[in-house]
């Protein structure tokens, strides 16, 4: 709930309104992470002119310490648009993709970090390739004070507007 109203005003209405119901079901426990599958290149062939190509893995939480840190190191290695590493060497200066970059989602008990690429299926391990050393690069300390610079002021720039709407304001809370 996000708007115009307090905390007490809000449990009231709820009170008001949904005190009466009976729940069906006991409330479930949170749920841990899921179980990481083993490593691997997972292919599905078809006939078609285009790959989509995804890795990832299970990462740190929403509520670790380095939940910050992470999240400037995934805008600097793919979410940050035109200029984040990915965009840049897989789109920009190879040619390979339409569209290519990273994600990062922090649940509260874990996250999730992938890099994706939608490329030409005679370059879809080209485009792997390039972004597993993208990688391995930021894994070996290659991160400049200018990409950390450039990150934590985009991202503080684009945080200031995520908060015109309730309905965004609400997200921020989850």
């Amino acid at each position: 709930i996000s708007g115009d109203i307090s905390k007490e005003e809000a449990v009231n209405k709820i009170q008001q309104y949904f005190g009466g119901w009976k729940t069906s079901r006991p409330p479930r426990d949170i749920e841990p992470p899921p179980k990481q599958a083993g490593q691997g290149v997972f292919l599905i062939k078809k006939p078609l002119p285009q790959s989509t190509v995804v890795s990832g893995e299970l990462t740190i939480s929403k509520k670790h310490p380095d939940f910050y840190a992470f999240s400037v190191l995934d805008f600097i290695i793919g979410s940050g648009g035109f200029s984040s590493r990915i965009f840049n060497a897989v789109r920009n200066h190879e040619g390979l993709a339409y569209s290519a970059g990273s994600f990062y989602r922090a649940r509260p008990h874990y996250g999730v970090f992938g890099t994706y690429a939608f490329t030409k299926t005679a370059s879809t391990f080209q485009a792997l390739a390039l972004i597993n050393s993208i990688l391995q690069d930021a894994a070996a300390g290659s991160i400049t004070q200018g990409e950390l610079d450039w990150a934590k002021r985009s991202m503080l720039n684009g945080f200031l507007f995520s908060f015109e709407q309730p309905d965004q304001i609400a997200v921020q809370q989850m």
